[in-house]
């Protein structure tokens, strides 16, 4: 499994974000907001995963997933 998400990781962000932002609709219906940034920082680290700006390293990933969702919150 660690190897599978290892070689995958742009579809991993893309899940994540997806999965955030789903649950965020579902069960808050977009009230909160948290889950909403989270899972635009997440997509917003699949797309630099997937357009190759990123190294493909999981401490890259965390930390764009940070920056990312902060911009989008500021």
């Amino acid at each position: 499994m660690g190897e599978y998400l290892n070689a995958n990781m742009a579809e991993f962000w893309f899940l994540l974000g997806f999965i955030l932002l789903a649950v965020e609709l579902v069960a808050f219906g977009m009230a909160s907001g948290v889950l909403l940034f989270a899972g635009i920082g997440a997509l917003i680290t699949g797309a630099l995963f997937l357009l190759g700006i990123l190294p493909e390293t999981w401490i890259a990933g965390i930390a764009s997933f940070g920056v990312a969702s902060g911009a989008s919150t500021a």
